[in-house]
């Protein structure tokens, strides 16, 4: 499996990035910088840390969160209106074409069938889908970025 099947997307890292919230670094970066040489924009790359420094000039230096650095991340349950919702993950195939995406929902435990959020959150990678449970719990229902990093 390709590394970049294994972490966030460029665009989700740049999201994470910019909310300025999350406390854990990553083992991998994406990086979307300037070519050293010809200072011109350079392909953005996914690489670790230690490598960056001689094919970028001035990058912009994103965390590309692993799949289980996303599940350090995300709480396993969060309390919501009718009680405690814990997280649940599976394997969706929509068209029934064989291309399964995942998907991510937190659902009560208890009589009440509520669910956060009402549609599971998906992704065509596993680190895709939990970084956009992730993106979806800070921006969209408010969940306390202190919760997010105890956990980190």
């Amino acid at each position: 499996m390709k590394i970049e099947e294994q972490v966030c997307t460029l665009e989700q890292a740049k999201q994470l990035y910019e909310t300025g919230e999350i406390n854990l670094s990553s083992l991998y970066r994406w990086y979307d910088g300037l070519d050293k040489d010809s200072h011109k924009p350079k392909e953005p790359y996914l690489s670790n840390a230690l490598t960056f420094r001689d094919k970028v000039f001035l990058p912009f230096i994103y965390p590309a969160y692993t799949v289980a650095e996303l599940g350090k991340l995300l709480p396993g349950r969060i309390y919501t209106k009718t009680g405690w919702s814990y997280l649940y993950q599976y394997k969706i195939d929509p068209d029934n074409e064989q291309k399964t995406e995942f998907a991510l929902i937190y659902k009560n435990s208890g009589r009440s069938k509520k669910t956060v959020p009402l549609a599971p959150i998906t992704g065509k990678t596993e680190a895709e889908a939990r970084a956009n449970m992730l993106l979806y719990l800070l921006e969209e229902y408010g969940i306390c970025p202190s919760i997010i990093n105890e956990r980190s």
